[in-house]
């Protein structure tokens, strides 16, 4: 009994900081390309991509985090929204996953973010590709 606490310990651990050390990989893949990408294609493009592809990358790893079985979401009450013009969507938890969540459901999702964020290179790449306007 001891030895399969022991195993799903380990299995649920792994899970956790696997999926989450793999999110950064994602994260820091599309950040460098997007840095680049943001400066090359015109503005309105550069958005519509940039969003896109934050909404493929979340998707990704809300897709591996649910196939390890650990995690079971139900995210179609999102999905309405998505021909919605505009929304405002405030999030009551003050986390990441939060962001993912909505972020993975709504491709034209914009964010409020630090502006230190923007230097960040997990995030700062995709998230200046995406933003409305950014510092010059």
């Amino acid at each position: 009994m001891w030895l399969w606490r022991a195993l799903k310990s380990l299995y649920e651990y792994t899970v956790l900081y696997g999926g989450l050390l793999l999110f950064a990989f994602i994260c820091l893949a599309w950040s460098l390309p997007a840095s680049v990408f943001r400066h090359l294609l015109p503005q309105r493009t550069g958005q519509r991509v940039g969003r896109y592809a934050i909404m493929l990358v979340f998707r990704t790893y809300l897709f591996l985090v649910r196939a390890s079985g650990l995690v079971k979401l139900d995210l179609t009450a999102l999905d309405v929204l998505r021909k919605e013009p505009s929304l405002v969507i405030a999030t009551n938890h003050p986390a990441l996953i939060d962001v993912v969540l909505v972020g993975s459901r709504l491709p034209n999702f914009v964010c409020v973010l630090k502006a230190k964020l923007l230097d960040n290179p997990l995030l700062g790449g995709g998230a200046s590709m995406a933003v409305e306007s950014l510092r010059t």
